[in-house]
């Protein structure tokens, strides 16, 4: 017992060792950009909502990249990183990055290259130390088996190609179903905070009850709109803001609208049995384009998802129901409508003072009048062109028109903070 207390305490010896001398007391590297909000991020470099299967390309400055690498540390302070720069070469990054541990910092160098179009570890310096490239294969084959990282490896594998070269990079991947199941069983952890998430499974269970007891089979989804912005004006009169109940809200709405699997986020399971499609001016499809534009454009951005519409009508004017401009005015409204509803504590707070006590669909969607639909990409060019031809956006100027009629986007009486 003696022995195995000795080569015990040894072995805990030479470890603190290692660690003291591969550690220094100082950081190496400090944060190298401002963190950006995800969304900001996403507008402008992840298409996350895309209308088809396919390969896609996305392009990130150096710069870009620095902010990202910042913007996901601060989000998990408890990975204890203090600082992180990125240095792009020719067919080459260079990572670097300090660690807090205990009262001192491990300073990591990671350089990464390509091999076989895919970026790849090629080498891991801690300290003034490399690592032999066994210890950094057997690594990443354990980090292979956490459960939890598994999207992350399967979206690793849906890269077609990279192209690194100074101050900039671009990568060409797989878009498909898998990818968008993989992004759903951690989306949430990634986009959204602990308190978020149990906003979120509050408005989905009480939109979830309210399909439960409601007796119609078209249900109205105004009706729905005044049962959850009653609940978020309460929350709000209790000191909650009023631009993340919002947020939550319409966040919830959109997932409610959509096939994801919903177990993740807690919803009794008798409930979401009674999961039911709402009606937009007598139509389901005008009250999905409307809630999910609405949530793609609090995470995205209103350029890029105006963008993922239009591509959505395009692409069924080839291979689907055709190009629809009912649908497209139902995404600029639920875009136009998510802005209004977060954008300010003062705004959101006047939204849901409007929308607790009465919500017509007119609100929300204008009931537009022959607008053209089911066109096939032959006749749309022969009716428009192209999306840059002036009949087409005067259309669109048209329907933007009758959006800001709605009496939620004329200035309201001002509701002090």
């Amino acid at each position: 017992m003696k022995r195995l207390l000795i080569m015990l305490a040894g072995t805990v010896s030479l470890l603190l060792g290692v660690a003291f001398w591969l550690t220094d007391g100082e950081p190496r590297v400090a944060m190298t950009a401002e963190p950006a909000p995800l969304q900001h991020l996403l507008e402008r470099h992840t298409p996350t909502f895309l209308p088809a299967e396919g390969v896609y390309e996305i392009e990130a400055t150096e710069a870009d990249l620095k902010q990202l690498f910042v913007t996901l540390v601060q989000k998990y302070p408890q990975w204890h990183v203090k600082g992180v720069d990125i240095e792009l070469m020719e067919q080459k990054a260079l990572i670097r990055s300090s660690v807090q541990v205990g009262p001192r910092y491990l300073n990591v160098t990671s350089l990464v290259g390509i091999r076989g179009n895919k970026p790849e570890l090629l080498e891991v310096q801690l300290a003034d130390q490399v690592l032999p490239e066994w210890l950094v294969n057997l690594a990443i084959e354990n980090t292979q088996q956490i459960a939890r990282l598994e999207p992350v490896w399967q979206m690793y594998q849906s890269i077609e190609r990279v192209r690194i070269a100074p101050q900039r990079v671009v990568l060409a991947y797989h878009w498909s179903e898998r990818m968008v199941s993989a992004l759903n069983k951690q989306g949430k952890d990634f986009l959204f905070s602990p308190a978020d998430q149990q906003r979120i499974t509050m408005y989905l269970v009480a939109a979830h009850k309210y399909a439960e007891q409601s007796k119609v089979k078209r249900e109205p989804l105004p009706k729905l709109f005044q049962q959850l912005f009653q609940l978020a004006q309460q929350r709000t009169q209790t000191g909650e803001s009023a631009v993340d109940e919002n947020r939550a809200l319409l966040t919830a709405l959109a997932l409610y609208h959509s096939n994801l699997d919903l177990s993740d986020y807690k919803v009794p399971k008798a409930l979401l049995k009674q999961r039911k499609r709402f009606y937009l001016n007598k139509r389901k499809d005008l009250a999905r384009h409307f809630v999910l534009s609405a949530a793609m454009s609090l995470y995205m951005g209103d350029r890029l998802t105006d963008s993922v519409g239009l591509l959505k009508e395009l692409d069924d004017s080839r291979n689907g129901s055709g190009f629809s401009f009912y649908d497209l005015a139902a995404d600029r409204a639920g875009i136009r409508f998510a802005r209004q509803a977060t954008k300010s504590e003062t705004l959101a707070k006047q939204l849901q003072a409007m929308l607790a006590v009465s919500v017509d669909e007119a609100m929300l969607v204008p009931a537009f009048k022959k607008l053209p639909e089911g066109m096939s990409t032959k006749q749309f060019e022969a009716e428009f062109k192209d999306t840059q031809s002036e009949g087409f956006k005067q259309l669109l100027q048209s329907i933007d028109s009758q959006i800001e009629a709605s009496p939620l986007y004329r200035k309201p009486n001002v509701i002090a903070e």
